[in-house]
Parts: C-alpha cells; structure tokens; sequence
C-alpha cells in the first residue's frame, strides 16, 4: 500500500529546491512534488494546486510517476486541477509531476497542495489531507537591472533639479 506519502513539493531548478522562490517576471519557475514511497503500487493520483493567478501564470504540469507527458489541467476557481493513470515502476520512491508557472505580476503567492487522491492496486483508494510540507511560496520581484535603471533615473533627476536650483540662484 502506497500510505507511506512523504511528499514534498520543491523547486525543482537551479534555486536547490528552497520553500521560498525569488523569479522575476515572464520567468518560468519549475515545482516537484516528489517523496512518494511503494511507487510501484500507485495506480493513479488526481491533485488540485492552489495559487494566486493574480501574481503566477500556469504554464503547464506534467507527469513524473507514469511517464504520460503533458497532462491536461481544469482551472478551479483557487488554482488548477490534474490527475494521471499508469503502470509506475517498481522503484521504491519516486516523483508525481512536475508543475510549471511564470511570474505574471510583482508580488508572493503560495502554491498549495489543497487535495490529493491516490489509488493503489492493493488498497481502496485514499485521500491525503494538505500538509505543511507541500507548500511553497514564490515571490515575483523586479529584476535587478530594472531597479538600476529606476536608481540611475531618480539620481538624474535629482542631478537636473539641484542644477537648476544652483542655476537660478547664481543669475538672482
């Protein structure tokens, strides 16, 4: 029986696999969830991710545990809902999916694991409560060199204000 779910949804790039994400925006930013144990006997899964679609752009969630590809999602009003049917391999631990966003807007948002069914071939099927461990929190923040040019333009600023304000006063 595949009860033994120690899952973990992380950073699945370059960043190591951290609880909390700095992207930029238009960035793509990958997410595992991985951890679960007796793969073997997983028969298929049905997940429900939530996000603020506000600040992330779904981009796309494909299948780790089936090797079925590409999976097609339905939009909920919190987020996006997936699931997937296969034969997985007799490994001991393995990954679900692997789910895709882009920065759309500055600000934070928290991806939530809010509902997961998983089947098993010897066992009826179980739903798993959210836990902690399945929460990430991405934060879309202004690229560097956009702050730079935001600092050189107020310094110019400031530089043309002060020179006309000591212009001024050296005709008086």
């Amino acid at each position: 029986m595949a009860s033994a779910i120690e899952r973990e949804m992380k950073e699945s790039g370059e960043k190591g696999g951290t609880e909390d994400i700095n992207i930029g925006i238009g960035e793509l930013q990958e997410c595992t969830l991985t951890g679960v144990e007796d793969i073997g006997l997983v028969s298929s899964y049905q997940f429900e991710i939530a996000y603020d679609s506000s600040v992330l752009a779904f981009d796309s969630v494909e299948d780790l545990l089936f090797g079925a590809g590409m999976l097609t999602p339905t939009f909920t009003p919190t987020g996006v809902q997936f699931s997937a049917t296969g034969s997985a391999p007799a490994e001991s631990v393995g990954d679900f999916f692997e789910i895709r966003f882009t920065g759309r807007e500055i600000g934070s948002s928290d991806l939530l694991v809010m509902t997961e069914h998983v089947f098993d071939t010897q066992a009826p099927p179980q739903e798993y409560p959210p836990a902690g461990a399945n929460t990430l929190t991405i934060h879309v923040v202004p690229e560097p060199s956009s702050v730079l040019l935001l600092a050189l333009g107020l310094g110019g600023l400031a530089y043309v204000r002060r020179s006309q304000t000591l212009g001024v006063r050296q005709i008086r």
